[in-house]
């Protein structure tokens, strides 16, 4: 507990350094940033000096926006009218999140128990299958899986009553209509739960995006289960005759998802946040699309905002990393 909380408190200054860094960058990109235009008109410069607070001396300016960085909000935007970053996160942020967790479950799910599978078998043809598997999974770039996934979808396909194929945005996160039914049936607490199960088509985009992902897992799983399988404790366990399949589950295996679980406490708040690639290619409006289009405007409230944003996912995600560890080793429980 007591490194949990000092690795808390390392993290809130982490973030402190990260919302500073964000704000003296902006002020560091120079008037056309600030202003959208070179040499502007004193009006317009009055105009939005008064709104984004840039009139105020820079100490006031650097409270107001960490004030508003804290509380996950922004100033407002100054390319799309006025919103700010929970309009932004509102909008965006549940097609993302919808993506990634159903990434990740596919890369765990998946790549675990394939990669223990293969260590079981090491040298044989499953593990030589396996590793092949992962090896085109680090390898293909995602446009590439996500193009190659649209051509071979593109004729129609019934599952769970639908048809999957080239479609609007929308289509993608809407849920199919067994759901929708089911859920107009169902008491209000489960509606929810209806209507995100029932959002099959996400799970190709998923599949795309979880590709990385999984062989990463896969890698990770096969070479630590191989090294768990060497221990003594193992050769000790097999010994006195205990089952294998808990000699792989209980023991090899639980000690060998440390470092999975070190590569996914990163990894999980990228996916999470959704990715550009995969959301461009199936045309999903996602943060990740929108983050860099708020680039390519040179939206810097939202782009301080989407920055701060991710950093406070990935440390959360790192945090509950160093959580986990002493569930999976309880010498470190000490």
């Amino acid at each position: 507990m007591s490194y949990f909380i000092q690795k808390f408190g390392i993290s809130l200054v982490t973030l402190i350094v990260v919302g500073s860094l964000c704000f003296l960058l902006t002020k560091a990109a120079g008037e056309e940033a600030a202003f959208g235009e070179k040499n502007p008109s004193p009006e317009v410069r009055a105009a939005i000096s008064k709104q984004w607070l840039l009139d105020r001396p820079l100490s006031e300016q650097y409270l107001a926006h960490m004030k508003k960085l804290i509380q996950l909000d922004s100033m407002p935007s100054r390319k799309q009218k006025g919103r700010t970053l929970r309009d932004v996160l509102r909008e965006h942020l549940p097609q993302s999140l919808s993506l990634g967790v159903r990434a990740l479950i596919v890369a765990v799910t998946l790549g675990v128990p394939i990669g223990a599978f293969c260590a079981v078998n090491h040298n044989r043809l499953p593990d030589n299958a396996g590793t092949f598997l992962a090896l085109m999974g680090v390898s293909v770039p995602s446009f590439v899986l996500a193009t190659f996934a649209l051509v071979v979808l593109s004729r129609e396909w019934p599952i769970f009553g639908m048809k999957i194929g080239p479609m609007p945005a929308i289509q993608w996160y809407d849920p199919s209509t067994w759901a929708v039914e089911l859920a107009e049936k169902s008491p209000t607490w489960l509606k929810g739960i209806i209507i995100e199960l029932g959002r099959v088509r996400l799970w190709i985009p998923a599949m795309c995006l979880g590709a990385f992902p999984f062989a990463a897992v896969l890698r990770l799983t096969r070479s630590s289960m191989l090294e768990a399988l060497r221990q003594d404790y193992v050769r000790t366990a097999r010994a006195k005759g205990v089952a294998a399949w808990k000699v792989v589950g209980r023991h090899a295996l639980r000690n060998a998802l440390t470092p999975v679980v070190t590569f996914l406490g990163p990894v999980s708040a990228g996916v999470l946040t959704g990715s550009l690639v995969i959301e461009k290619v199936f045309q999903i409006s996602g943060i990740g699309q929108f983050f860099v289009e708020s680039v390519n405007n040179r939206d810097l409230p939202l782009i301080m905002g989407l920055t701060f944003f991710y950093s406070a996912l990935l440390i959360t995600m790192n945090l509950l990393v160093d959580a986990i560890y002493p569930l999976l080793n309880p010498r470190l429980r000490g």
